[in-house]
């Protein structure tokens, strides 16, 4: 029997291999999804052991630094509905094109929720949803178990859940007919700390239930909800938790994916000067295995792309473990008595809000005259 412990990362592959349906996935008291098992169906086969990446460890590879890259995609419209260079996207356009089925994350709106959705060439026009930043974790099962059933699919997520379904694909000896992409991945925030800013937002702005919510606006980590767009992250409560990494996943806090993976390609925001001028980061493009390669030459006529030196992602990414916070427990508590974010931080929120008024006085008496080094994004090469 799989051991629930507190370090699962909720990649969902011990439900996809057990055979006697004895394991589904529930919201834990802390609000990450997690497996309870049924022991009166479960037969001790162990295969969910088999493939567990906590329980038995990972055998994930270094990330392949020397095939780095930063690309975004020709197409300006691309860039306008992507978080970053709309390289993602591109690549699952490609893939449907090629007779692959694509498996993502989208926003549920009616479950106010972020789940993995699979797209064919029968749904296509809906390949929109699984553009642009859903900083939750996403619900992998059951599209995860239906993507295995086809004979080829590229895949998306984070590299716990690649790492998860990795281990799948290679037991049912399908690994090579798919594409698998994950991301850089800082943790996930419980689904406490969603829903319950969700609800604050709602009542304070009059918000109907069920509507869109988008967590990025381009370079800006700010919250929209409908067509109605939140304060600026430094003041907003959900994203005073999640820049903090102050309520992620028990397993995020020694997550073994930060410089290693089981994807073809990894995929981030490169934040530079260079690129200041851009409304939007361009992407990070790690290539990691032949396939990954492969798939990046398939779509090099609809990017720009050149090589960058890894050194300048280090200064970018975040690949250190952080500690639990001394805290962790109290906001789990609180969430759980149904507090709302703001209020179990509203003294932090206000010392932030009076520092930036001061910055912003300071702001207006400084010479902001300067120059960066920028790159005419229509000169990259790969």
């Amino acid at each position: 029997m799989i051991d629930l412990s507190n370090n699962c990362s909720g990649c969902g592959a011990c439900f996809l291999v057990c055979k006697n349906k004895a394991i589904k996935f529930i919201i834990n008291e802390q609000g990450f999804y997690s497996p309870k098992v049924d022991e009166e169906k479960c037969v001790l086969c162990g295969m969910c052991k088999k493939v567990c990446i906590d329980a038995v460890g990972v055998e994930a590879k270094k990330l392949n630094v020397y095939e780095n890259y930063i690309a975004t995609a020709k197409v300006q419209n691309v860039n306008n509905r992507s978080s970053s260079g709309g390289i993602a996207y591109i690549l699952a356009k490609k893939a449907l094109e090629n007779g692959y089925a694509v498996c993502g994350v989208h926003y549920n709106q009616n479950t106010e929720s972020a789940e993995h959705l699979i797209i064919t060439n029968e749904n296509k026009e809906e390949l929109h949803k699984l553009q642009g930043s859903k900083y939750l974790q996403s619900y992998t099962v059951e599209a995860f178990a239906n993507i295995i059933n086809f004979d080829k699919a590229i895949v998306f997520g984070t590299p716990c859940q690649i790492g998860g379904l990795n281990k799948v694909l290679n037991l049912l000896g399908k690994r090579e007919r798919f594409i698998l992409v994950d991301i850089f991945c800082h943790g996930v925030p419980s689904n406490l700390l969603w829903k319950n800013h969700l609800s604050y937002l709602k009542k304070k702005n009059m918000i109907n239930d069920n509507e869109m919510a988008y967590f990025r606006d381009k370079k800006k980590y700010v919250l929209k909800i409908g067509d109605k767009y939140e304060k600026s992250y430094q003041y907003d409560a959900f994203y005073y938790f999640f820049l903090r990494s102050l309520v992620n996943n028990r397993a995020c806090y020694i997550c073994p994916y930060r410089r290693s993976g089981l994807s073809d390609i990894r995929l981030g925001d490169f934040t530079n000067s260079k690129f200041s001028k851009l409304k939007y980061s361009p992407s990070n493009v790690i290539i990691n295995t032949d396939m990954g390669k492969k798939v990046i030459c398939d779509i090099k006529d609809e990017i720009h792309i050149f090589r960058e030196e890894f050194s300048k992602v280090d200064l970018v990414q975040d690949f250190g473990d952080k500690r639990i916070p001394s805290k962790y427990s109290y906001y789990i508590t609180k969430f759980n008595q149904g507090k709302f974010p703001s209020e179990v931080i509203r003294e932090k929120i206000v010392v932030m809000y009076i520092k930036g008024i001061i910055k912003s006085f300071i702001k207006m008496f400084r010479d902001t005259s300067y120059e960066t080094e920028e790159y005419d994004i229509t000169d990259m090469y790969l």
